[in-house]
């Protein structure tokens, strides 16, 4: 391994979603973006919904992500999420289509807000959120 790369691996429920050697990785933690550079210190971190960014072999990868964890150690970035779904993998207009689905939802249950069915609507519509910002950032690359 190069001392200027680091390897980062993604993994959900389903998959290891990716493993690859990077020179960079930016991610969404429950207190704020942060990024990691090779020779960072250790660090275990709540990710929140959010877009990741990494460069690899010249070239910058983005990803919308969904809650989970980060853990930085000597020469890898290990991100434990709920959701991953690369950047060139979201259309747009499914995307929008499934935000207006999610807050016509998160209005249907406007006064529900205690019920296990508004929280779950509300995180549909940040998920939505999240991929609406991925692809169209994507596109303008």
């Amino acid at each position: 391994m190069a001392d200027d790369s680091i390897k980062l691996e993604v993994v959900t429920p389903l998959e290891e979603a990716v493993s690859t050697m990077v020179s960079e990785v930016t991610a969404p933690s429950v207190e704020g973006e942060f990024g990691v550079l090779p020779g960072h210190r250790p660090l275990l971190a709540a990710l929140d919904f959010g877009r990741v960014r990494f460069e690899s072999k010249g070239k910058t990868c983005e990803a919308a992500v969904g809650p989970g964890y980060a853990e930085v150690g000597p020469g890898q970035v290990t991100l434990l999420v709920e959701n991953w779904i690369p950047a060139e993998s979201l259309a747009l207009d499914e995307v929008r289509d499934e935000l207006a689905r999610a807050d016509l939802k998160v209005k249907e249950l406007s006064g529900q807000e205690s019920t296990a069915e508004y929280k779950q609507a509300l995180r549909d519509a940040r998920w939505a959120g999240v991929q609406l910002e991925v692809v169209q950032r994507h596109r303008q690359i």
